[in-house]
């Protein structure tokens, strides 16, 4: 089996193609090329599980006034002429994107060649890449049955759920515990504003480090790029509970086995992982973003606790995780609603679809 994953610039549209790649790799022999961006964390990741990478010219489409929208167009141009090449060349079986616009490109570049395309939709609100691809794919993955009723196209809809990678479920608190030099009686709060970290985020649980680690420890994941000055900052500089890095890699099933509360941004690949893993979070979506949707979606049904950037502060912030951890029962809760939201064994479900589409065509 031959396929083109494409998707990057965040790892919300890496981790499920991951997942996927990980349970065909079970069922098939696969030759798998990964067209990325040349900014974002997958070239990194994707060469972990030995993936051929090229990265694409990738032009972002955005829907106001921005000069950047000039100078884009030839980016895509580019990105369009690329990929052509690149699945000329490479000849797969099928395309599998995730919800990124340096996919568009390559979606179009695969119709050109009559190649299978799927497509999967994650966010309860449909962003504009995925909006073009659609059209063009053979089908359509849903992470969850919610989103049925946005498509007049029922007959390409699978709902899979939203595919976990396999090492999350290994994870082990104890390597967590010697490598960070945890304190086995404290409850620890893990803190991530997504692969490039969030300004906010980082400034005001960095600056209110020393009260918040009176009551529980830190892993502080900041991002890449420009947010690793958090890294330096005084206010964390002789402070043995609060753990400041640039980035989970491996280590991130080990901090999700410590984890006693979450929180971060409400991208849905996050989210998918605390539902696999039953962990209580609280989410802070992107003002005006599509993860105010996932949000929203996943505290109607109390799995987790949504709070508003306009209403975040360190005084804030500080009294309701305080109050949290010291609520067992509603931390149970908590981790027992947030895995009943999505479909179980997605991963294996999708890698199904595929193998299924492919002797259909074959057939």
């Amino acid at each position: 089996m031959r396929i083109i994953l494409s998707g990057g610039g965040t790892m919300g549209s890496v981790s499920p193609l991951l997942a996927v790649y990980e349970k065909l790799k079970d069922r098939r022999e696969v030759d798998a090329l990964w067209l990325g961006t040349s900014t974002g964390p997958e070239a990194a990741i994707v060469g972990a599980y030995n993936i051929k990478f090229s990265a694409l010219p990738a032009g972002k489409f955005r829907r106001y006034f921005d000069w950047h929208n000039l100078t884009d167009i030839f980016l895509i141009l580019f990105g369009f002429l690329k990929s052509l090449w690149l699945v000329y060349r490479f000849k797969p079986d099928l395309v599998l994107t995730a919800g990124s616009y340096v996919c568009v490109p390559v979606a179009y570049a695969a119709k050109v060649f009559k190649k299978r395309l799927i497509v999967h939709q994650q966010d309860l609100q449909i962003g504009l890449a995925n909006k073009l691809m659609q059209p063009l794919a053979d089908k359509i993955t849903l992470a969850v049955s919610e989103l049925r009723d946005k498509y007049s196209q029922p007959d390409k809809l699978v709902v899979t759920g939203n595919p976990t990678r396999d090492f999350l479920f290994h994870g082990l608190s104890e390597r967590a515990v010697t490598r960070f030099s945890l304190a086995p009686e404290l409850p620890v709060l893990l803190i991530m504003g997504g692969g490039v970290g969030s300004e906010i985020i980082n400034k005001v649980f960095i600056e209110s480090a020393a009260k918040l680690t009176e009551f529980c420890q830190v892993i502080h994941a900041v991002g890449k790029g420009d947010q690793t000055k958090w890294l330096l900052s005084p206010a964390i500089e002789n402070n043995r509970r609060y753990h400041a890095v640039e980035f989970l890699g491996p280590e991130l099933a080990d901090v999700y086995a410590a984890t006693t509360v979450f929180f971060g941004r409400a991208g849905f690949g996050t989210l998918t992982e605390l539902a696999a893993l039953g962990k209580p979070a609280v989410v802070m979506p992107i003002p005006d973003n599509q993860q105010e949707k996932n949000a929203e979606f996943f505290h109607r049904q109390k799995a987790v606790v949504y709070v508003r950037q306009a209403d975040f502060s360190g005084e804030y912030i500080i009294n309701l995780l305080a109050d949290l951890l010291s609520r067992p029962k509603r931390l149970s809760e908590l981790s027992l609603n947030i895995q009943r939201v999505l479909p179980e064994q997605a991963a294996d479900k999708y890698a199904e679809l595929i193998c299924d589409l492919l002797g259909e065509f074959d057939s």
